[in-house]
């Protein structure tokens, strides 16, 4: 029971990890198309008032 429990956990501790991985890497492309639409939006912004 105890080596199939071990196997188990390695395994959710991969997932965990790939998980976390992957969030990592989201927020990254997710902060630098934020900064991307800011910079639009304030060209946009600039435009309209200029």
């Amino acid at each position: 029971m105890s080596k199939s429990y071990k196997k188990l956990n390695k395994k959710w501790v991969a997932k965990q990890e790939e998980l976390q991985d992957s969030l990592r890497r989201f927020k990254g492309e997710f902060i630098i198309a934020g900064i991307g639409f800011l910079i639009i939006v304030l060209f946009v912004i600039a435009e309209f008032f200029y």
